[in-house]
């Protein structure tokens, strides 16, 4: 099954913006990730597990092709939150804060 075929291109080229500002750093665009970098992080970390439970999953090959806004049962719901926000979240933006902006 090609990308193009079943209408998931569209979803291509805006993963493909975030994912290089997000390399980049963002600090631009946020400054206040210099100084506040823990207080980004933890909401960045909450952000992309959003994103990620509710519109990359479901409209990948592991979802049903549809968006759904239905919670994930309690448990796996605070589990996915508490690993994005402490696990994913902090170390990226420490090191995006680390990035010096030429």
């Amino acid at each position: 099954m090609s990308a193009d075929g079943d209408g998931r291109l569209a979803f291509a080229l805006p993963g493909r913006v975030l994912h290089r500002d997000r390399l980049r750093g963002g600090q631009p665009r946020l400054p206040t990730l210099g100084t506040q970098w823990l207080v980004c992080g933890l909401a960045y970390g909450v952000i992309a597990y959003a994103v990620m439970t509710w519109f990359v999953v479901a409209m990948s090959n592991a979802g049903n092709g549809t968006i759904n806004f239905a919670l994930p049962v309690t448990a796996v719901m605070l589990n996915g939150v508490l690993i994005h926000a402490f696990g994913v979240g902090p170390p990226a933006a420490y090191f995006a804060s680390r990035v010096r902006a030429d």
